[in-house]
């Protein structure tokens, strides 16, 4: 039996792993639009050429807009993982604290509140949980932000793979004009 810590301790960079590889689904995606476009660029005349270098930035664009959303989706699920992450570990460390000091849990209007069988232990106990948690929420924010990193470079990666997409569509677009000319 495995608890949601075990594997997070196993993997703790599933979340820039699974970044990459979304990354590379888009890579692979724009490969393939891009593939597609010369195909069919090679095989037209003038006109239909305009025609299909339009369609291809529309294309582009709309790819662009389903990463970008994607990646927004991507990034919501993670902070909201990472919200669970927490709650998770204050839930642990709490259990922890009461198993191990043989202290009681006691509910004071809806909410529990541990005391401890040693009430003058009750300051440190809550300085070392305090420690912990800060710890614990130490190291997710700069998981957060290595991952908010990753995010960043992959959108700048997209934005740049479309302006070099778009400018081969207006290169090969002044080609075809060109050889138009030339006929």
């Amino acid at each position: 039996v495995h608890t949601r810590s075990d594997f997070h301790d196993r993997c703790p960079d599933w979340r820039g792993e699974l970044l990459r590889a979304i990354q590379e689904v888009f890579c692979r995606e724009q490969d393939a639009l891009l593939s597609a476009f010369h195909t069919q660029l090679s095989t037209l005349s003038n006109v239909d050429a305009t025609t299909l270098v339009n369609h291809m930035q529309h294309q582009l664009q709309e790819q662009g807009m389903e990463q970008i959303n994607a990646m927004d989706c991507i990034q919501n699920a993670e902070r909201r993982s990472l919200l669970l992450e927490i709650q998770d570990l204050r839930a642990q460390l709490t259990s922890l604290h009461i198993d191990r000091n043989g202290g009681s849990m006691h509910h004071t209007e809806g909410a529990a509140v541990y005391v401890p069988q040693d009430p003058s232990s009750l300051p440190q106990e809550v300085h070392l949980q305090l420690n912990s948690m800060k710890a614990k929420a130490g190291d997710l924010q700069e998981q957060l932000g290595s991952e908010r990193l990753l995010a960043s470079e992959i959108k700048d990666e997209l934005a740049l793979t479309k302006m070099e997409l778009e400018s081969t569509l207006k290169l090969q677009h002044k080609h075809f004009k060109e050889l138009e000319s030339l006929r």
